[in-house]
């Protein structure tokens, strides 16, 4: 694409086939600038369609004030619908809880499909990476919002991280990926 089509005096290489390369030059440039025509495009397209499902699930939820026990337990329903949004797809499930950590003294139990953690979805690339990232940068004593499907309902679990609970991790669970 950069190489000279003419010698150094200025007449044309006679080692090469000038028009071809004038031509295969053109055609690639016409199809570069397509593909960045196409790739604006998509671009637009993907982010209008996550931001409709964002839109979508923030208009689909309802608050509801929690039940002293449902509070005091770390667990509140998060939705009266039965239709589920795209931002209800769990991406992952929990397939440990520890005794005595701060996932089992908030209600998580074994079988819980995650749909949320914090601010992590499944929309988001290196769910788990970010999991770890929104656990670490958590401040002290402060709860995290776990959205999970249990048995086809919404809930709303508070976990608050702790390192010295006396077992591993901060959180006393297991995700696998779904």
């Amino acid at each position: 694409m950069t190489t000279p089509l003419v010698d150094s005096e200025g007449y044309p290489r006679a080692d090469i086939d000038v028009a071809k390369i004038r031509i295969a030059r053109a055609r690639i440039i016409r199809l570069q600038n397509d593909y960045k025509k196409v790739m604006d495009k998509l671009k637009v397209a993907v982010e209008d369609a996550f931001a409709s499902a964002e839109t979508a699930s923030e208009t689909d939820t309802e608050s509801i004030v929690p039940s002293s026990a449902a509070a005091a337990h770390g667990s509140v329903p998060s939705e009266t619908t039965n239709g589920h949004s795209d931002a209800d797809i769990p991406f992952a499930v929990v397939d440990e809880v520890s005794e005595g950590g701060p996932a089992a003294a908030a209600g998580l139990k074994v079988g819980d499909k995650v749909t949320a953690f914090g601010s992590v979805d499944w929309t988001k690339a290196d769910k788990f990476k970010l999991i770890q990232a929104e656990v670490m940068k958590n401040p002290p004593n402060v709860a995290i919002v776990v959205k999970i499907m249990r048995m086809d309902k919404k809930e709303d679990v508070m976990i608050t991280p702790k390192s010295d609970w006396g077992g591993r991790g901060s959180l006393g669970c297991h995700l696998k990926p779904l």
